[in-house]
């Protein structure tokens, strides 16, 4: 005597792969709905299994599966919500799809018992992951035993750990199989001989680990061996940084999620140790650092294009004459050129904590040389004055270091005034001082903004593009001359930084740098 169907289909698009691997499923399948009985008569045909049904028929059915594409889950799950349908007492499991049992709750509503259904195709049979409501386990494992398959059941709601879990294979193991044949390659092994004894390695290791569990970890980390580690950080970091990031970041964090002390990775070159304390630190100096590397790529190619803008404006001003109105203009264009040439160098000390470099300079000649840009950052409706002292002494400064924290206040200023206003460059002197004071009148701050201005990354524009880190160089900079910054402001009424430059501590510091 034949047996009555008891498995049901909803489909909506593309059905899963899954079904088409379920032997005897013609045995089993009963009604098939869809959005006609058109289109889930064509799908029974593709099947060679089930009957086209209307959906009020659907709930002849014990087991119901739902199909079809991630992106049509709504669609999906308001055609399994169709009034005709009775699912008091029912099961229904969505079929291949990222969401959970949490997300079908408005199925649970309607008497069902829901959960989903993902097929791994890791397996040369059948076999399923089932997030599922409990009643349903025993129906579910005559499913497996009709459709010779097989069930792994986990908590219902944790899918999520299931798929990430899941994921780390495909996501994380192949980079790091593809970096281990990038190293044997660069030891003189051929692509095939590295793949070959990746491959072994690979699997003496898995085996290792199923047979005697994380006891079953070797090499130099567990061992602690630090000077093994640093060779291989070293050799990696003198071929590819990428490599050598990719094991110092991994080899940190396989101490933490194995319980094990990763301290004495700090023993590490500071170099090497990078991507180590990136993996240690707040969000705040993970950006750092990549802001680090970024910055270390860029200089180079940022060098390169300074050096031919300064050719080309080189050309510009030789064919001029010397009386010609645009002669001016190329000559402060080669000044700018020659100014930015130094950014890189800024840039790079300035993440790197490196002090900068002292020379003896007048604070006003500083100033005058940056005003062209400057001018250029406030915009043409920015009215800049300029308010020297005479005879200011010479101190030790880092003259580009002190630039471009003028460029950047210049550019908050800006923003404050919505390129309209005044910017006011004052410089004085006292007994012991040289107080530098630069003044706007934009929409100021309030309390808050004002505590946490010189953050680095803050920044009350980075919807609009702004970066945070303007003020941030500007704290760089008096900490590299042992100056003290003030602000002064109030909503409404503008900001006024003062930078005092200490005579005394600024010739004690050339002093030091000079022996």
């Amino acid at each position: 005597m034949k047996s009555q169907p008891w498995l049901g289909l909803l489909v909506a698009g593309p059905m899963s792969p899954a079904l088409f691997r379920l032997p005897n499923l013609a045995a089993h399948l009963g009604p098939v709905v869809s959005a006609s009985l058109r289109v889930a008569s064509r799908l029974a045909n593709r099947l060679k299994a089930g009957t086209a049904v209307l959906p009020g028929q659907l709930g002849e059915a014990d087991l119901i599966l739902v199909t079809g594409p991630e992106a049509d889950f709504d669609d999906l799950l308001a055609l399994a919500l169709h009034p005709d349908i009775n699912w008091a007492g029912r099961t229904v499991l969505f079929l291949d799809f990222h969401h959970d049992s949490s997300d079908l709750a408005p199925l649970r509503q309607r008497g069902a018992n829901v959960g989903t259904l993902d097929c791994l195709e890791a397996f040369p049979e059948p076999r399923f992951v089932a997030d599922i409501d409990a009643p349903s386990h025993r129906l579910l494992q005559r499913f497996a035993a009709a459709t010779n398959s097989g069930i792994f059941f986990i908590t219902p709601g944790r899918k999520q750990f299931f798929a990430a879990g899941s994921a780390f294979t495909g996501t994380l193991l192949t980079p790091l199989v593809a970096a281990t044949v990038d190293c044997l390659k660069k030891s003189g092994l051929t692509q095939a001989e590295a793949i070959q004894i990746t491959e072994r390695n690979t699997q003496q290791t898995l085996r290792s680990f199923v047979k005697a569990g994380r006891k079953g970890w070797t090499g130099t980390l567990p061992d602690g061996d630090l000077e093994a580690t640093r060779r291989h950080l070293q050799a990696l970091q003198a071929e590819n940084e990428l490599l050598s990031d990719y094991f110092a970041s991994t080899a940190h964090m396989a101490l933490l999620l194995f319980g094990e002390d990763a301290g004495w990775l700090h023993g590490l070159d500071p170099a090497a140790a990078a991507p180590i304390i990136e993996t240690m630190d707040d969000s705040q100096t993970r950006r750092l650092v990549a802001a680090g590397r970024l910055a270390a790529n860029l200089a180079h190619d940022w060098n390169n294009l300074l050096t031919l803008l300064a050719a080309q404006a080189g050309e510009i001003a030789h064919v001029l004459p010397t009386d010609h109105p645009a002669r001016a203009l190329a000559d402060d264009l080669a000044t700018s050129i020659d100014q930015a040439s130094d950014s890189p160098r800024r840039l790079l000390n300035w993440l790197r904590e490196e002090p900068g470099s002292l020379t003896p300079a007048n604070v006003n000649d500083v100033i005058r040389a940056a005003l062209p840009l400057v001018q250029l950052a406030l915009g043409r409706g920015v009215l800049c004055q300029v308010e020297l002292a005479d005879d200011l002494p010479q101190i030790p400064l880092d003259a580009p270091l002190l630039r471009g924290a003028l460029l950047n206040l210049a550019t908050n200023a800006a923003a404050a005034m919505n390129s309209r206003g005044t910017f006011t460059i004052r410089s004085a002197a006292t007994t012991n001082f040289i107080h530098l004071t630069i003044a706007d009148t934009g929409c100021g701050m309030d309390a808050e903004t004002r505590q946490r201005v010189f953050e680095p990354f803050f920044s009350t524009r980075q919807a609009n593009g702004g970066t945070g880190l303007g003020l941030e160089t500007v704290k760089s900079m008096a900490e590299t001359h042992n100056a003290t910054v003030d602000l002064e402001t109030a909503p409404g009424q503008g900001a006024r930084f003062t930078i005092g430059f200490p005579l005394q501590a600024l010739t004690m510091a050339a002093s030091a740098a000079s022996r």
